[in-house]
């Protein structure tokens, strides 16, 4: 994804491109299954689609959740920017009973056009309109459609980010902004990160990361 030289917010793709993380291939299928099988066997509660790569770019995402909930994953997620959805693949979510979409939508407008670039404000609400109609259609309940923003990209008029998503989707929320060249925090040395026994990053290659945020495979 190009970053526009106007940009001015300190987002998770620029991030990308600062660390030079390629993102062109796919996990196989049958890594996937094995993944899959180990995780059920071990009673895992929660798989998420997530990290460093959109998911929706998968063809097999939607056979990806049918097999995850086949096996008994009790709760399954889609982080995406939703570019990519289309009536056949909300269907077969909604069929495969996925739990939570969760769409990466920075701002309103031009806005949002300066974050995601190349995708237009008005394509990517039209298709969280169509998801949310097919759902209605289908008369189900799940998933839950969740919309995340950049605080930095609704500070001016988050009212308005609001009303316009609330009256879409589920679920509205923020998150706050990163910038990796100041520190906003500061360390505490005592602190033991959660995330260490809660979570696992498991990558392409099938690579576990000790940490989510790991994103060179350093540790």
């Amino acid at each position: 994804i190009e970053v526009s030289s106007k940009c001015n917010l300190k987002c998770d793709h620029c991030f990308r491109q600062y660390m030079n993380i390629p993102e062109s291939a796919l996990m196989a299928m049958s890594l996937y299954k094995k993944v899959v099988d180990e995780c059920a066997k071990h009673k895992l509660f929660t798989l998420k689609f997530s990290m460093r790569g959109e998911p929706l770019m998968n063809p097999e995402i939607v056979q990806m959740v049918k097999y995850a909930r086949d096996k008994g994953i009790k709760e399954i997620w889609i982080n995406t920017n939703g570019d990519l959805l289309t009536e056949k693949m909300a269907e077969g979510f909604i069929k495969a009973k996925l739990d939570c979409l969760t769409v990466s939508f920075d701002g309103l407008g031009k806005m949002y056009e300066s974050v995601r670039i190349p995708l237009k404000y008005e394509d990517t609400l039209s298709k969280l309109k169509m998801f949310m109609d097919v759902r209605k259609k289908l008369k189900a309940d799940k998933p839950v459609v969740k919309v995340q923003t950049l605080w930095s990209a609704v500070k001016d008029n988050p009212n308005e980010y609001l009303k316009v998503m609330g009256n879409i989707v589920d679920k509205v929320s923020y998150n706050i902004d990163f910038d990796f060249k100041e520190i906003h925090f500061t360390s505490d040395p005592d602190y033991i990160c959660y995330r260490l026994w809660q979570r696992r990053a498991i990558t392409r290659e099938g690579n576990v990361l000790k940490c989510p945020s790991d994103f060179e495979e350093e540790e």
